[in-house]
C-alpha cells in the first residue's frame, strides 16, 4: 500500500465520486418518475447504490489521520477537532435560521416556518445534539467520536481494542438501527448518529494504514462487490419486514462494501491524473455542508416552477453540485471563508 507523502490523486477521484453520491442520496432522484410496478426501483436502487460514500469517507479520514495521530495524539486531536467543531456550530446556526419552505414563508410568515421545523428538532432532543441543525451534519460529530474514541486508545496503549471494540459498537447499532423491528432493541436514538457506525469505518482506515493492509485489485474488487451485494439484499430482504428499502446508511455488507472500494483505490497503479476542476479536501467538506441548502432551495424553484417530476429529477442533482461547489469557492474568497475552510483566523 503506498505510503509516500506525495499527493494522491486516487483520492481526490475517490472523495469526488463519493460526494456525488451523497448528493444522489439527499437529492432522492427518480423517486417519482421512472416507476416500474408503479414503485420507482430505479431510485430507490440508486439511492442504496451510492451508501458506499459516506462509509468511504471515515475510512480514508482514518487512514490519513493515523499517523499523526499515533506520533502525537493531543496535538492531532485538538488541531483536528477545533476547525471542525467551529464549522458544524456556524452551519447547525445556519440551517436554525435560514427558511427552508418559501411558500409557507410568504403565507404565514418567518416564525411560523422556523417554528415548525425548530419543533420537529425538539421532538428528538439526543439525535438533534448529534446532528446539529441538519440531518447531514451528523457526519462531523461523528467523525469527530471516532477519532477521539481512537485518540484515547491510542494514549492508551490499546489499540489491539480498536478492532474488535469499534465492531462490537457497530454490530450494537445495526441491531437498534436497521434490525430494531427484528431485534427489539431501542437505545433511544438513530443509531446512524455517534460513534456506532463511525468508529468502525474510521478505524479501519486507521489500520489499513498502521498494518500497511494490501490486497490485489482483484481481491479488493472481489470484496467491494460481495460487500455491495451483501448490502442491497440486506435491504430487500428488510423491506418484507416493513422497514423502508432507502433508509439504510449502514447494513453488515457496509464494511466490507466500503473498505473493499478503499483497498481496490489503494491496490491500482498510482496516478497523476488530476481531476478535471480544482477539488481538495476542504472544497469536499464545504460542499458537502452547504449542498442541503442548495437542494433544499432547488425543490422550492422546481415547485414554484411547476417542473415535471422527471424534469426536476434530471437536473436537482447535477445543479445541486454545481451550484454548491461555485458556492464554496466564492466563499473562500470572501471573509465567510471560515464556513468552508479549516483556518483558524
Amino acid at each position: 500500500m503506498p505510503q509516500s507523502p506525495h499527493h494522491n490523486h486516487r483520492l481526490d477521484w475517490a472523495r469526488a465520486i463519493a460526494l456525488l453520491a451523497v448528493v444522489v442520496i439527499h437529492t432522492k432522484p427518480f423517486m417519482s418518475s421512472l416507476l416500474i410496478n408503479q414503485q420507482p426501483w430505479i431510485g430507490m436502487l440508486m439511492n442504496q447504490l451510492a451508501r458506499f460514500a459516506v462509509p468511504l469517507f471515515f475510512v480514508i479520514a482514518g487512514y490519513l489521520i493515523q499517523p499523526r495521530l499515533v506520533q502525537s495524539t493531543a496535538i492531532t486531536l485538538r488541531s483536528y477537532s477545533r476547525p471542525l467543531l467551529r464549522m458544524w456550530g456556524l452551519w447547525t446556526l445556519l440551517y436554525l435560521l435560514l427558511p427552508f419552505n418559501l411558500k409557507t414563508l410568504g403565507s404565514e410568515g418567518y416564525l411560523v416556518e422556523r417554528s415548525n421545523y425548530w419543533r420537529h428538532l425538539a421532538s428528538a432532543p439526543l439525535d438533534s445534539l448529534l446532528e446539529g441543525g441538519m440531518v447531514h451534519l451528523w457526519y462531523i460529530p461523528g467523525l469527530l467520536c471516532a477519532l477521539g474514541l481512537t485518540a484515547l486508545l491510542v494514549n492508551r496503549g490499546w489499540l489491539r481494542w480498536l478492532l474488535p471494540m469499534s465492531l462490537a459498537l457497530y454490530l450494537l447499532g445495526l441491531l437498534a438501527g436497521s434490525y430494531q423491528s427484528l431485534s427489539g432493541i431501542d437505545l433511544g436514538i438513530t443509531t446512524r448518529n455517534g460513534p456506532f457506525f463511525s468508529w468502525l469505518m474510521f478505524a479501519l482506515g486507521f489500520e489499513a494504514r498502521r498494518r500497511r493492509w494490501q490486497l490485489s485489485p482483484y481481491t479488493a474488487m472481489a470484496m467491494m462487490l460481495i460487500g455491495m451485494n451483501i448490502h442491497i439484499f440486506e435491504g430487500l430482504a428488510l423491506s418484507h419486514f416493513d422497514v423502508d428499502f432507502i433508509s439504510h446508511d449502514f447494513l453488515f455488507g457496509t464494511p466490507l462494501w466500503g473498505m473493499g472500494l478503499f483497498m481496490l483505490l489503494n491496490a491500482l497503479p498510482d496516478t497523476d491524473k488530476r481531476l478535471p476542476f480544482k477539488l481538495s479536501s476542504e472544497d469536499v467538506l464545504g460542499i458537502y455542508l452547504c449542498h442541503m441548502l442548495v437542494l433544499i432551495y432547488l425543490f422550492n424553484l422546481a415547485g414554484m416552477l411547476e417542473l415535471s417530476p422527471l424534469l426536476r429529477d434530471v437536473l436537482i442533482t447535477p445543479l445541486t453540485c454545481v451550484i454548491s461547489w461555485l458556492w464554496v469557492r466564492g466563499i473562500k474568497l470572501t471573509p465567510l471563508q471560515l464556513l468552508v475552510t479549516r483556518q483558524t483566523a
